[in-house]
């Protein structure tokens, strides 16, 4: 018994989109097997009109290699020239380097600028060679998780509200769909006990100092030197101080007067 006809064009009533039989999404060829090179290849065309080959070692592999060129052409379209500006793989140590040059030097003092600075090398270290839209929490997680465990959980904190601001302009830029730094929880900052003085404590440091030591008490030692400010003076207003040769003798007696 002969087989239906089929039409080249299937129609999809509910979504109201159509397949044509034997070709691939987008209108790209449909994969063959290569014989040659025992691969299977999907072919698909690029924007600039080029054929673009990925292949694989099943039917499957190649389709899927061949979406992710596809995926990553449409992501790469999003974004001007290298030269004019950022590109779809634009690096986490490029976005940063920007960031702080045309965005955190207007907004801050130069103390804060160079704290971010800092700050961002540490990230950078760990991160700076991925680009930023393939940045995923759990990376965020690990390079905040390093920090806190080094013993410094309040740079830690300081790091991960940095990246968040970081990541917003980002996303503002279309070079990540999503802020990943806020799926992250700051680490716990542990509180710090400062003990408190009892009243006795604060009754013993209150109490006046003790004198100096010395042969005189300290209201004798005062009255010394204002006897000899007065002779000082009298010297001078008789005309008979011969300046630095002269040496005025005030006896400090034990005396009270």
């Amino acid at each position: 018994m002969p087989r239906a006809p089929r039409g080249k064009r299937v129609d999809d009533s509910s979504t109201g989109a159509f397949m044509v039989v034997n070709r691939a999404r987008r209108g790209q060829p449909d994969p063959f097997f290569d014989k040659s090179r025992n691969v299977w290849v999907a072919p698909w065309r690029k924007a600039d009109g080029r054929m673009g080959r990925p292949t694989g070692r099943t039917r499957a592999a190649a389709e899927a290699s061949r979406d992710r060129h596809v995926a990553a052409e449409l992501d790469a379209a999003k974004f001007a020239p290298l030269s004019s500006g950022f590109h779809a793989d634009t690096t986490l140590t490029e976005l940063s380097r920007w960031w702080l040059d045309h965005v955190a030097r207007h907004r801050v003092r130069v103390t804060t600028w160079s704290t971010y600075d800092k700050q961002l090398r540490v990230v950078n270290e760990r991160l700076g060679d991925m680009p930023v839209r393939t940045l995923r929490p759990e990376n965020v997680v690990g390079v905040i998780g390093e920090v806190a465990q080094s013993g410094s959980a309040s740079r830690a904190r300081n790091i991960r509200m940095l990246l968040v601001q970081l990541l917003d302009e980002a996303v503002n830029l279309g070079l990540a769909e999503d802020n990943v730094a806020k799926k992250v929880r700051s680490p716990r900052v542990p509180k710090v006990q400062r003990r408190t003085l009892s009243p006795a404590e604060v009754a013993r440091h209150r109490r006046p100092a003790a004198p100096p030591a010395g042969n005189y008490s300290l209201q004798r030692r005062s009255r010394c030197w204002r006897r000899t400010m007065t002779a000082g003076s009298a010297c001078a207003e008789s005309g008979s101080c011969r300046g630095p040769r002269c040496r005025i003798r005030v006896s400090c007696s034990t005396s009270s007067s």
